[in-house]
């Protein structure tokens, strides 16, 4: 299970790059694989997010289109891992983590060879969801809206950290 935000963005482009590796080894029979979100606005069912498509087809990656759904209890006995884009995602999922559930609540990022634990927002990237808050002006908006750009720097760290945990995991059944 690939976990961010609003399951938009991050998390289905993670999916989409994790569907495509494990289709290429030939191993889809052997993996349940998913994404969600944590907070609230992942239950509103939004679409996966346009530029996340666009870099996913650019990169001869088929988009896994469904509606954006929110992390649930089930999620947890169902999955063995529970991968986290940045930090608030992994507080926000371990949350949410029943007792003696044996599912590993982890950042993606620890399995990127080049050390990138953390997949920033390619949207915002301010870590607090309150800066979202019109009425709020002690918090200050970040204005960058991204662009491709930073949608290809996220499908690159989602790319090399599927690409070493499914290393990971085949390291572990030898």
């Amino acid at each position: 299970m690939f976990v961010c935000a609003v399951n938009i963005q991050r998390s289905p482009m993670a999916e989409a790059i994790f569907y495509h590796l494990v289709e290429q080894h030939g191993e889809l029979n052997k993996w349940d694989i998913a994404s969600s979100g944590v907070t609230s606005e992942a239950s509103h069912g939004q679409p996966v997010s346009p530029c996340t498509i666009t870099v996913l087809q650019d990169n001869n990656i088929k988009p896994r289109l469904h509606p954006s759904r929110k992390l649930c209890h089930d999620d947890f006995k169902r999955y063995r891992y529970i991968l986290c884009m940045d930090e608030d995602n992994l507080r926000l999922a371990k949350e949410k983590l029943p007792l003696g559930s044996k599912a590993k609540v982890e950042l993606l990022g620890n399995y990127d060879p080049k050390g990138e634990r953390v997949i920033e927002d390619p949207i915002f990237d301010c870590n607090d969801w309150n800066a979202f808050d019109p009425n709020n002006s002690d918090i200050i908006i970040n204005p960058r809206l991204g662009n491709l750009s930073d949608f290809e720097h996220v499908f690159q760290q989602c790319s090399r950290s599927c690409n070493g945990f499914l290393d990971y995991i085949k390291s572990q059944k030898t």
